[in-house]
């Protein structure tokens, strides 16, 4: 049919795999007003898939050491930016910012804040203090001990900042 438009139709990426949900929602391009894509309406059988997946992967991520995970973030940061002018132009158009402000402020505040989780893996020091009153020790040992189940529907002005900040 003459005129149609295909439209970019994106999926959940749970347990390494890109997954077709049960329902999408139209996403509007903010300059023209127009449907562009149909993202993911996620509900309860998507979300209990990604926790189900997490719980999964669990075991594997955090018999890594602090090291090795760390190598893991910078990699993703790294091809972030390598993808910053793609990620930037999709940015710009889903949020309906200047493509400025999505290569200068939002794309690499994503990729900085993957750093600073790398390094934070590698700083993160165990605490003892004593607790002479009782007699003991109080301390802090900081290591994985498993996943946080975290689902949102709100509104985000910075989609790219906020997946990042949400992924440790």
């Amino acid at each position: 049919m003459a005129g149609t438009k295909t439209l970019l139709v994106l999926e959940n990426f749970i347990g390494g795999r890109f997954l077709p949900c049960n329902s999408y929602i139209d996403s509007y391009d903010p300059s023209t007003g127009e449907v562009y894509s149909r993202v993911p309406d996620s509900g309860k059988e998507e979300v209990e898939a990604a926790v189900e997946a997490a719980r999964a992967a669990f075991p594997g991520w955090s018999a890594r050491s602090p090291q090795e995970r760390a190598q893991v973030l910078h990699r993703l940061a790294d091809l972030l930016e390598q993808s910053l002018e793609e990620l930037a132009q999709a940015e710009s158009k889903d949020q309906g910012k200047t493509i400025t402000l999505a290569r200068t402020v939002d794309i690499p505040r994503s990729v900085q804040n993957f750093r600073f989780f790398a390094s934070s893996i590698l700083h993160h020091t165990s605490e003892c203090t004593q607790m002479d009153h009782m007699g003991c020790l109080h301390y802090t040992v900081r290591a994985p001990v498993g996943i946080g189940r975290c689902s949102s529907r709100k509104a985000w002005t910075t989609i790219a900042q906020r997946a990042a900040q949400s992924v440790l």
